[in-house]
């Protein structure tokens, strides 16, 4: 398992340069990737992937760090490493069901770019980390001899520090890249692994974990999922209900790293004989020390109402406390025997940590600005003394203003090992909350 110093501290390619900084870094903002779109930095799109290097100047040095452009076809979606063949990886589908898994065809190649070459597009997406902003250095970067130079300036709204990263194109004589990676999936487990953590996902319940080590620990024990549909025309209802075990899916495809692992599963509902969700695309996101975790609602005729409770149950004798959002005294679990939510009176929270002496898990649940007022999310607190198990999670219900359609949103499960618990929560809340900002500047443009 290798750590975050040991990751960063790789150092394939070094040049010594003799000109110092021009501005020296301030960002301390480590756990955030950052995100640029092609049509941000049109600038730098239409050349070939494999000549586009990530520089960072620090310490009078330039050196690669760790990036990845996940391209995106012409009907906007992902163009995968590699795809499944469901027979293969999920055999358990009944051919009579009314619909039919369909295999993905072409989705490893972006039909927007010639034969036999990636080309970064306006749609694709660069993806690097915060960790890794190194000084302003724009004079060295030109000693480099790039065709292209783009400076990436990345400002913190909350104090205003910053730090800067160098996207370079070379029509030849490309430096190295890093070959350090922070996160890889390893598809025949169904794992992935990051700096101090492992999810193994199960291979029956897609969407289920079946372990999520931490610094070389055990810290968890299930998912659980409950939930209630109500189906009907006017006054004439029916309610069906739900458990992680009625969730079906198979794997679809992913994006191996080294930033982050994206993996798509296809899931729908099995309400009861004859009645199933139509199947859904669900995207899980995972980064070095964080994760988006895809919960799906759908709601379509003659659907009326939708409430899922999705928790995470995690060991007590590791977590003996919880932090929440707007709350200033911790609550120490393993002083009480509750059935019930311990958040009913901060139903607004945005955030719920369990700590201990070594270990953070936050987890959040961000509502996208097109669904305010969709959907009503209320956080899960429950610690049960007879099970030794604390369950965090989120309720989410869907209200009376909630289109008809399939709705995805993620929750973010946020966890760290070894750092400083303190500093490690104030990012945590900064990733949640006040997003880094972007400034691109074109350097050389030939």
């Amino acid at each position: 398992m290798f750590t975050p110093t040991f990751i960063v501290s790789i150092i394939l390619f070094v040049l010594p340069l003799a000109s110092m900084a021009e501005e020296a870094a301030s960002l301390t903002r480590t756990i955030d990737p950052i995100e640029v779109s092609g049509s941000e930095v049109e600038g730098m799109t239409g050349v070939e992937i494999s000549r586009l290097r990530v520089l960072v100047y620090r310490d009078g040095n330039v050196m690669p760090v760790p990036f990845q452009i996940d391209q995106k076809n012409t009907a906007n979606d992902w163009v995968w490493d590699a795809v499944y063949d469901f027979d293969e990886f999920d055999a358990g589908f009944d051919e009579e069901e009314f619909w039919q898994p369909v295999k993905p065809v072409n989705l490893t190649h972006d039909d927007q770019d010639p034969a036999g070459k990636r080309i970064f597009d306006k749609n694709d997406v660069l993806v690097f980390l915060a960790i890794d902003a190194g000084d302003k250095g724009r004079k060295s970067m030109v000693r480099l001899g790039a065709d292209k130079l783009l400076e990436l300036k990345i400002t913190d709204p909350v104090d205003h520090t910053n730090g800067w990263v160098y996207l370079a194109y070379f029509e030849s004589n490309a430096p190295a890249i890093s070959d350090a990676r922070y996160v890889q999936y390893e598809p025949e487990t169904f794992r992935i692994i990051g700096p101090e953590h492992e999810f193994l996902y199960s291979p029956d319940h897609t969407m289920i974990l079946d372990d999520f080590q931490l610094g070389g620990a055990s810290i968890f024990s299930t998912n659980k999922i409950s939930g209630e549909v109500t189906t009907g025309i006017g006054p004439f209802t029916f309610d069906f209900e739900f458990s992680e075990k009625d969730i079906r899916g198979y794997s679809s495809g992913y994006i191996n790293g080294p930033v982050r692992v994206v993996k798509r599963s296809v899931e729908y509902v099995r309400l009861g004989t004859g009645l199933d969700s139509p199947p859904v695309n669900c995207d899980h996101f995972h980064y070095p020390w964080h994760a988006e975790i895809p919960v799906l609602i759908s709601k379509r005729f003659p659907v009326q109402r939708v409430s899922i409770l999705a928790t995470s149950v995690f060991n007590v004798e590791i977590f003996p406390r919880a932090g929440i959002d707007g709350v200033v005294k911790p609550v120490f679990l393993e002083k009480a025997s509750v059935q019930g939510n311990l958040l009913t009176e901060n139903t607004e929270a945005e955030w719920v940590e369990l700590s201990g002496e070594k270990f953070s898990v936050i987890n959040s649940f961000k509502i996208p600005q097109q669904h305010k007022g969709h959907l009503d999310v209320t956080p899960y607190l429950i610690y049960d003394r007879q099970v030794s198990g604390i369950e965090m999670g989120f309720l989410i219900k869907t209200t009376g203003n909630t289109p008809d359609g399939d709705h995805v949103i993620h929750s973010f499960m946020m966890f760290d090992a070894n750092a400083n618990r303190d500093n490690f929560l104030a990012n945590a809340i900064k990733l949640l909350q006040n997003k880094l900002v972007v400034t691109p500047v074109m350097i050389i443009e030939n």
